[in-house]
């Protein structure tokens, strides 16, 4: 699990904005939170409860409570007794003597624990009101969870009862949102010229992102390297295969306005007012990343960025490889990502990742609900919600297709092995059978599928074609419907059509493996043209070759076992990097 600065809370609010008297928002964070619904259900509100537990938010702007709430808006922080914040208290106490808050410190199961509290990994929730100070760093504690008249909505299970020693802890309880900063990139947004500059205050409708170039690129204070290497170079990944920019700078236009400019190969400088909103984007998002550290003084694992809409004027190709750069500063860094959207893309992108969660807003007309989908029927929901047909969804980015059960399982594990655990199936690829001889029924034509045969490309144009040769020898020919599936792939110019060298997979598998499992050292193992299935120790298996798959998979760990065996390495290579580019990972 890829961590972030989130890891162990999660954060509600109730009377918020949209949110009514039961509390909505963040049961847990992942590094990659993806906000899904349609317009005007409350996906900016569900951003808008982390931005007002945060020291650099303005909160009295954000006019956070329910219009027409009667109710108090409570704040409620899921947390762990371990993490630094609560740990740091819990240590001074004990300092002071106290080593252990009494005998009724904390209660587990209605039962008084006998270990200091510092030591505890429990979790539970801080069930808080916001004093409104100007940091918004404090929260005054509830003693006890009937304090706010409605017991039943606070999770109970997962509550820790308050007591005294509680109430001592938390009187004066310090926020771990206290030392994170939000930066936000609103849906609607642009970068224009300006007739002033030196400031660094970015704004998140991208007002500021002019000023604050010049400033890193004219101001000795700050290091203009981040904008003329690393920025520079992180928009050349971004747009690689459609630009190359080889500058840029903030120029002053004979009217008194600066603007930005970007130098392209055989064009040069270009105004950015006379480029796509694409670019506005990207740079703006680069700005937050690069540029917002060192402008603010804050570590980069401090930071919580809320991108709303990137998709927008975006090219699906351009968003992946956005998203591609995030997930890798995300790694680099441990910051978390949180991530409005109505694309198909980002929903294909990120809803396999356990590192990321997709939330779903609705409104009945009356108030917001948060939902995690989790299920197979809650992502069909989202998909219904933003009216995405099937075919607007490529469900797998490519499809493998093999004859049977038993291919799948050793192409699994040579793939793990291959991608060193990259490529993962369900996420970058699927594996579908054909069946064997049911190949007469399927056809690599594109452009038609007929009561006969079914069109393998119309079902995914990303497919890779696996077929067992069934030659006895090298000088053997093909069969009839090999031979023309051949033809097909190649005439439709198939990514990739494999057809065993040997008989079939199972003459992939080398002797050390057959020795490892049951022949002797000395066996030269299976040759390519022979059935392996006539093999004493083997012929077992012959209407059982899940089994033997299955017990000869956990024997298959290291590529140099396969690297000379027939053309398996070269295969291999080949089917992982275009697993890779078909999920653009190159």
């Amino acid at each position: 699990m890829v961590n972030c600065n989130l890891d162990d809370l999660g954060l509600l609010a109730n009377n918020f904005k949209c949110f009514g008297m039961v509390p909505q928002g963040f049961v847990e964070f992942r590094p990659f939170n993806i906000i899904i619904g349609k317009n005007n259900t409350g996906k900016s509100a569900l951003i808008e409860i982390v931005e007002s537990v945060t020291p650099n938010s303005n909160r009295d702007k954000l006019n956070t409570q329910r219009q027409g709430a009667e109710d108090t808006q409570n704040i409620f922080i899921r947390t762990k007794l371990g993490r630094p914040e609560i740990k740091d208290q819990a240590l001074g106490l004990k300092n002071n003597g106290n080593n252990n808050f009494g005998p009724q410190s904390v209660m587990i199961n209605n039962r008084p624990s006998p270990n200091p509290i510092y030591e505890k990994m429990l979790e539970y929730w801080v069930v808080g009101r916001s004093r409104g100070d100007a940091n918004h760093t404090n929260f005054e504690a509830v003693s006890n969870a009937n304090d706010l008249g409605h017991q039943e909505i606070l999770f109970t299970p997962e509550i820790t009862t308050f007591t005294r020693a509680h109430t001592v802890l938390f009187s004066n309880y310090r926020s771990p949102f206290s030392r994170l900063y939000l930066y936000r990139v609103l849906a609607e947004r642009d970068i224009t010229t300006t007739g002033n500059v030196g400031d660094v205050d970015l704004m998140p409708s991208g007002d500021g992102a002019t000023s604050m170039i010049w400033a890193f690129t004219n101001q000795s204070k700050w290091n203009d390297g981040l904008v003329h290497h690393e920025l520079l170079n992180a928009l050349n990944e971004i747009y690689k295969g459609d630009n190359f920019f080889s500058r840029i700078r903030v120029a002053q236009h004979a009217d008194a306005a600066y603007e930005i400019q970007l130098e392209e190969k055989n064009k040069g400088l270009i105004n950015l007012s006379a480029s796509g909103s694409s670019l506005k984007t990207v740079i703006l998002v680069l700005l937050n990343l690069i540029l917002i550290p060192s402008a603010k003084n804050v570590g980069k694992e401090q930071l919580v960025f809320a991108f709303e809409e990137l998709e927008n004027n975006l090219h699906p190709a351009l968003l992946r490889r956005l998203f591609l750069y995030l997930e890798k500063y995300q790694v680099k860094n441990k910051c978390t990502f949180i991530l409005s959207t109505h694309s198909n893309v980002a929903i294909d992108w990120f809803a396999k990742k356990d590192y990321a969660q997709i939330l779903h807003v609705t409104h009945d007309g009356s108030e917001a609900q948060v939902s995690p989908a989790i299920s197979h029927k809650d992502t069909s929901k989202i998909l219904d919600d933003l009216e995405i047909k099937a075919s607007d969804l490529l469900q797998a980015n490519c499809v493998i297709w093999v004859e049977g059960p038993s291919d799948r399982i050793y192409l699994n594990r040579w793939i793990k092995i291959w991608s060193k655990g990259i490529l993962v199936e369900g996420a970058h690829y699927q594996i579908a059978l054909y069946g064997g001889a049911l190949i007469k029924h399927i056809t690599a034509n594109p452009n038609y599928s007929t009561p006969e045969r079914v069109s393998l490309l119309r079902i995914n144009r990303n497919s890779a074609i696996i077929i067992d040769s069934d030659r006895r020898s090298a000088s053997g020919a093909l069969k009839k419907e090999v031979s023309r599936i051949k033809k097909e792939a190649e005439e439709a110019e198939v990514s990739m059509i494999w057809i065993s060298k040997g008989k079939e997979v199972e003459n992939y598998i080398p002797a050390s493996i057959w020795k490892s499992y049951c022949y002797p050292k000395t066996w030269k193992g299976v040759g390519p043209f022979e059935n392996v299935f006539e093999h004493p120790g083997i012929k077992q298996f012959k209407d059982r070759k899940v089994d033997l798959a299955n017990k000869l998979k956990p024997l298959m760990k290291a590529k140099e076992e396969f690297s000379k065996h027939l053309d398996l390495d070269k295969k291999m290579t080949e089917l992982c990097n275009n697993i890779k580019k078909w999920n653009y990972m190159n």
